[in-house]
């Protein structure tokens, strides 16, 4: 009798567990499709990294599939790609027509070439660091997409240089939208203890905290006896009101590039 007890309760465990996976993916056909496509994207990656060509339409239809399923995360880093190289690209598998369209249309459409950002980057003596043009424009000049869409782009193309630049939260009019932050800004500090001041680039989405412990990073003198620091903003040669939430982003407290800020440690 003890034999059917003990299946119970491990079936109804089992119940239990598909129970709250299923109340993170209501959809039972939809969460199926994320490892249909990851199995089809590994197999496109080894075919690609073999050096096989990947058909237009596989590969049309995976970074589809990236970008349906690959959400914007603030904090994550996503991949600037030339638009010039990426609109051939798109021309080239039809990604913006349907796929009978498809097949009367661009089959003429040349294969876009090696992966090109050189338009997006100042040409450095040193390539160790990827330093991106001033001025870039959205749209115009690059595209954001997904990690795992660069990866499989870059096995199939080649090219490059990667350029990853973090996610944060812009207000537009009021509204969120979560964007690449392309330049840091610089913020010039001032410091009270020796009178000295510099300049250093940050996040828009640094907290005044962290801008404060970075200042003391970089000035070990202005830690000893220091029981407080205060952040005021500095305007026209004088200290003026002080940033007093101090878990406020520099976006948050008003803090732009240019700004000028007042390091009062006492």
């Amino acid at each position: 009798g003890s034999m059917p007890l003990v299946d119970i309760t491990s079936r109804h465990s089992d119940e239990n567990s598909t129970d709250e996976s299923d109340a993170v993916d209501v959809d039972d056909e939809e969460s199926e499709q994320p490892e249909e496509s990851e199995i089809i994207l590994q197999e496109a990656e080894a075919e690609a990294g073999a050096g096989h060509e990947v058909p237009r339409l596989e590969q049309k239809k995976i970074i589809r599939n990236i970008f349906a399923q690959d959400n914007r995360i603030v904090g994550d880093e996503w991949n600037l790609i030339s638009t010039f190289w990426f609109s051939k690209w798109r021309e080239f598998v039809s990604f913006d027509v349907s796929s009978i369209e498809a097949n009367s249309a661009n089959v003429l459409s040349d294969a876009p070439g090696s992966i090109d950002n050189s338009p997006l980057i100042q040409s450095s003596g040193d390539s160790s660091e990827v330093k991106i043009r001033n001025q870039l424009e959205y749209d115009v000049d690059f595209v954001v997409i997904p990690p795992r869409a660069w990866n499989f782009l870059l096995k199939v193309y080649g090219g490059g240089p990667a350029i990853k630049r973090p996610l944060i939260q812009k207000y537009i009019e009021d509204k969120a939208h979560i964007t690449v932050e392309l330049y840091p800004i610089q913020v010039k500090v001032m410091i009270n203890t020796d009178g000295s001041s510099e300049s250093w680039e940050f996040s828009e989405t640094a907290t005044i905290e962290s801008l404060i412990a970075y200042t003391c990073r970089q000035k070990p003198s202005l830690t000893a006896n220091v029981r407080e620091y205060k952040l005021y903003r500095y305007f026209q040669g004088e200290k003026r009101e002080e940033y007093e939430d101090h878990s406020a982003t520099l976006q948050e407290a008003g803090i732009h590039d240019g700004s000028t800020v007042y390091l009062e440690a006492t």
